[in-house]
């Protein structure tokens, strides 16, 4: 079974090829088109900073301006706000496409993930962006377990190489990361010690 047709039947809706120009010479794709995803001719992305948690926009509509590209996010708002389309809802994690290194399966929950029994390349986290009235994107970290100390992270910015002092809130309870937290962050293990998230591996 072809890989577009297994995860249609996987995720029960229809796919469509979705473009994404991650740097000059790298475009990937996903065959799993997020809710709410604005038109977009060709259904061709470009991001629009250094960071992989950049703005993203259509390469045919530039005013037409995402949080957070669509290998990361499940679903839009439906209205943009500040001219940007905020990410109601981050993926859970995704992998490569088996036999591919330009084909991204993005998965909703641990089970989708396990089902297709290929390796995790990174998991997502919901992030509000304090600099733009707590817009809601996603970060892309190597802890699975981050989700669980923190429903979302709010940092300064998207688009900041260096990181971002960073605040991980669980329900009505704020605790700051030890260091600055940037997107692709690497550390494996966090854990909450003292009154603030370090990184344990």
């Amino acid at each position: 079974m072809r890989v577009g047709v297994w995860l249609s039947c996987l995720f029960g809706v229809a796919t469509a090829r979705v473009f994404v120009a991650l740097a000059p010479k790298s475009n990937e794709y996903t065959d799993i088109t997020p809710e709410n995803l604005p038109t977009c001719p060709q259904s061709k992305w470009a991001l629009k900073g250094q960071t992989y948690d950049s703005f993203t926009a259509c390469s045919a509509s530039p005013t037409t301006v995402l949080a957070v590209n669509p290998f990361r996010c499940a679903s839009y708002s439906v209205n943009p706000s500040q001219g940007l389309y905020a990410c109601d809802k981050c993926y859970f994690a995704w992998s490569y496409a088996k036999n591919s290194q330009t084909q991204i399966v993005p998965w909703s929950t641990p089970a989708q993930a396990q089902s297709f029994r290929a390796p995790i390349s990174a998991f997502f986290v919901p992030q509000r962006l304090s600099r733009r009235n707590d817009l809601k994107s996603c970060l892309m970290v190597m802890d699975s377990n981050l989700r669980q100390l923190c429903d979302y992270i709010v940092r300064e910015d998207a688009n900041l190489p260096r990181g971002s002092k960073a605040t991980c809130v669980k329900g009505s309870v704020f605790t700051p990361f030890a260091n600055l937290l940037g997107d692709a962050d690497q550390c494996r293990q966090y854990e909450i010690y003292r009154g603030k998230v370090v990184c344990r591996k």
